[in-house]
């Protein structure tokens, strides 16, 4: 699996990256069509609406293309097929380090119902669908407000599937 890049804003080493917990993640560049992606608004660092791929954390025992999958229904409502691997992005915090796996793939059928966690109802958590440029534009003018990891790992995957 390729690597798309790694965050590591406290300059650990390698030797102390090695020795922090993994948390596995999965996110997804969702296509509608060609030019729509279906994203998810929901509050935080400070932004009301604040852009980002859907996708979640990997339970135990769950593979990532089943984790994909749930998390993709659950937030959006829609299932997805023709999911292609695009990379990974290690994101180093200060007590452990996620490993997120991007995945791009497109809606299949109607749209169901969500199945939001406590924690996305409390942050208002909703999927959009928004056009790909403009999409690039938010995340990249969002994270100039916000300036956090979630919305700079985002521009890292979009920047690299816009430029294969």
């Amino acid at each position: 699996m390729k690597k798309i890049g790694t965050i590591n804003e406290h300059n650990f080493s390698k030797e102390k990256i090695n020795k922090l917990p993994i948390h596995k993640k999965v996110r997804g560049v969702i296509f509608k069509n060609k030019d729509t992606l279906i994203c998810i608004e929901e509050n935080g660092y400070g932004i009301k609406h604040l852009l980002k791929l859907p996708g979640g954390s990997v339970e135990k025992n769950e593979s990532n293309i089943k984790a994909i999958k749930r998390e993709i229904l659950e937030e959006t409502g829609y299932e997805i097929d023709n999911i292609k691997c695009l990379g990974f992005i290690e994101n180093i915090r200060k007590e452990y380090a996620i490993h997120i796996t991007y995945y791009v793939a497109k809606t299949k059928g109607n749209k169901k119902e969500l199945k939001l966690t406590d924690e996305e109802l409390k942050v208002e958590t909703k999927p959009i669908e928004i056009d790909l440029g403009m999409a690039e534009k938010r995340f990249k003018n969002e994270y100039s407000k916000a300036n956090n990891d979630s919305s700079l790992r985002d521009i890292m995957v979009l920047d690299k599937l816009l430029h294969l």
